[in-house]
C-alpha cells in the first residue's frame, strides 16, 4: 500500500522549502506526494505572508483533499519550521507519522523585527504590512493580522497536543541552526522522540545525507508508482 506524504513548508518559504522538499521526495519512492503553498503571491512577485489562522485552513483543506484522492493510504506530515506550528494547530487526526524539523519554540515578533530589521529597505512594524527584503528580488509582505496571530501561541503545549493524537512524532532540531539560534522543548511529551544533528536550520551542504537518512528511516514507503499532486 502507497503512503501519502504531505509537505508543510514554513515562514517566508515555498512548497518546495526551497529544495528540502523536493529532495526528500526523491527518496520517497511510491509515495503520494502533496504540495501545498501556505502563503499567497501578488502580480509583482512579492510574497504575501497569510496569517496562522488561514495557513491552518490551507493545510487542512489539503488533507481533506489527499485522503479523498487516496483514501487507503496512510498519511505522513513532513513539517519544517513554522509549518511544524501550522500542523500542530490544525488538529488533522489519522497521521502516521509526523515529523518536525527544526521547528521554532516561540514565535515573536520582537525575534523576527530582529533578523530582519538591519536588511536593506527593510520595514518591520506590528501595526501595519511589513516589507522584508528577499535575496530573490521581491519582498515578503507581512501584514498585522500575521503578528496578531502569533501572540501568546504556546508552541511546545501544542506539541504535546500532537502527542496525543497517537501519531508517531520525531522532532529534529539543528546543532548549527542559523536563524533560531536557540529553542527551548524541555517540557515536551516523552512519546516525542527528539533528536539532533548536525546542520543549519535547513541541512544544507554536508548535513544534508544525514538528515535525508533519518527522513528515511521515518517515513517508510511501499513498492507502486509514486504520484505528485500540488496544491496551491
Amino acid at each position: 500500500m502507497s503512503r501519502t506524504v504531505i509537505f508543510v513548508h514554513g515562514f517566508g518559504g515555498d512548497k518546495y522549502a526551497r529544495g528540502m522538499f523536493t529532495d526528500i521526495a526523491e527518496i520517497l519512492d511510491g509515495c503520494n506526494l502533496v504540495f501545498i503553498d501556505l502563503n499567497d503571491y501578488r502580480d509583482d512577485g512579492s510574497l504575501v505572508i497569510n496569517p496562522m489562522n488561514k495557513q491552518v485552513s490551507i493545510l487542512r483543506s489539503a488533507h481533506k483533499k489527499a485522503v479523498e484522492d487516496y483514501p487507503n493510504a496512510p498519511v505522513d506530515l513532513v513539517c519544517h519550521s513554522q509549518g511544524c506550528v501550522v500542523a500542530a494547530m490544525s488538529g488533522i487526526e489519522d497521521v502516521e507519522n509526523i515529523l518536525l524539523i527544526t521547528p521554532p519554540s516561540e514565535l515573536k515578533f520582537e525575534r523576527i523585527e530582529e533578523m530582519f530589521s538591519s536588511r536593506k529597505g527593510a520595514v518591520v512594524r506590528k501595526d501595519g504590512d511589513s516589507m522584508l527584503p528577499r535575496r530573490a528580488g521581491s519582498p515578503t509582505i507581512v501584514p498585522k493580522e500575521y503578528w496578531r496571530g502569533i501572540e501568546d501561541l504556546d508552541i511546545p503545549r501544542l506539541f504535546n497536543g500532537l502527542a496525543l493524537s497517537g501519531s508517531r512524532i520525531l522532532l529534529v532540531e539543528a546543532a548549527d541552526d542559523d536563524v533560531l539560534k536557540q529553542t527551548d522543548f524541555s517540557t515536551l511529551h516523552g512519546e516525542i522522540e527528539q533528536r539532533t544533528l548536525a546542520g543549519n536550520h535547513n541541512f544544507d551542504g554536508n548535513s544534508r545525507p544525514a538528515f535525508m537518512d533519518l527522513v528515511s528511516a521515518m517515513t517508510k514507503s511501499t513498492p507502486a508508482s509514486c504520484a505528485q499532486r500540488t496544491c496551491s
